[in-house]
């Protein structure tokens, strides 16, 4: 009896521990992202003016998604520690996560953000390798007309490798007195082996990302959004058929991880030349706007009923967890 009471308790407590990993992990993601955008890191050509706030709820909306699909992986997992009722944890959680996806996209659209804080143009990119005819420039901050901190290599110059604390924007040129070289700014180029270049496996999960993202670029309350909500939260909990799939934890967490991974291409997939041309046609007039969602839900619900084939729970989890 008191095991039956436990095992019904780990299943109530599934919402508050998808809650607090989810705003752990999300403010995590937006913490590292709002300290790229405020430094200049996240757009080369682009910085945010100094209000660390808002820089840090436009990255928290852009995290939202990654947010959720990290928090989907992390207590799907934590499940075999907390066990419960496979079938009302699951539920929670799904409930949960359409919650916090619409009330976060709901908090970040009614924050005020203020025009002061909108990223501004730079005339010269920082924190990145630019490049004027045979020179390279290094600048770690721009402020106002002045660039700091700025580091200079010339083959034909001397001396070739210089290091300026100051210099200065006039006329369109960029003086530095430590070095004696002159930068026309129309003539600088960020040099393709930025300093500051992310991984090119990150930048695709990035770009699909926002692909994803593009789903739920309308109103909260709208069927079209909550849709979209409920599909992308049973397609993340399908990942559960996977971290059941073997005997061997680690290498079912990495298929399901690669499985949420997938789930980013379908937006792109769905929206691609040959499905626009031959499938949309086909189908009617309300499809397109609900293509991913419904996508989505059925491979989520698809890989849950696969569940019932599998082998119980209670007994894979003995063999494989308590052993």
């Amino acid at each position: 009896m008191i095991r039956f009471l436990v095992i019904v308790k780990n299943s109530l407590l599934v919402p508050v521990r998808f809650v607090l990993t989810f705003f752990l992990v999300t403010f995590l993601l937006s913490g590292a992202g709002a300290l790229g955008e405020w430094l200049g890191l996240s757009d080369p050509g682009r910085t945010a003016q100094l209000y660390p706030l808002t820089v840090f709820f436009a990255a928290f909306g852009r995290m939202i998604l990654p947010g959720i699909a990290l928090t989907a992986l992390i207590v799907l997992t934590r499940l075999h520690s907390h066990p419960g009722i496979p079938i009302i944890s699951l539920f929670f959680a799904l409930i949960t996560s359409v919650g916090l996806i619409v009330g976060s996209f709901w908090l970040v659209r009614i924050t005020p953000t203020g025009a002061p804080d909108t990223p501004v143009v730079l005339p010269v990119p920082t924190n990145v390798l630019n490049r004027s005819g045979d020179a390279f420039l290094f600048v770690s901050r721009t402020e106002d007309e002045v660039v700091q901190n700025v580091i200079t290599y010339s083959p034909t110059d001397e001396p070739r490798l210089a290091f300026s604390r100051e210099g200065r924007i006039e006329d369109g040129r960029v003086t530095l007195p430590g070095s004696g070289l002159t930068f026309a700014i129309s003539d600088i180029d960020t040099a393709p082996w930025s300093l500051v270049q992310p991984p090119r496996g990150l930048l695709g999960i990035s770009r699909d990302s926002r692909s994803v993202s593009a789903e739920f670029e309308r109103p909260v309350f709208s069927l079209r959004f909550v849709a979209a909500a409920v599909g992308l939260s049973i397609a993340l909990l399908g990942a559960w058929a996977f971290l059941r799939w073997t005997r061997w934890p680690f290498f079912n967490l990495v298929v399901a991880a690669a499985y949420v991974r997938g789930l980013l291409l379908v937006p792109v997939l769905l929206h691609d030349e040959i499905a626009v041309e031959l499938v949309w046609p086909l189908l009617p007039a309300w499809a397109p706007g609900y293509g991913s969602s419904v996508a989505w839900g059925v491979v989520g619900l698809i890989l849950l009923a696969m569940t019932v084939l599998m082998r119980p729970y209670r007994m894979w989890r003995k063999d494989v967890i308590d052993e």
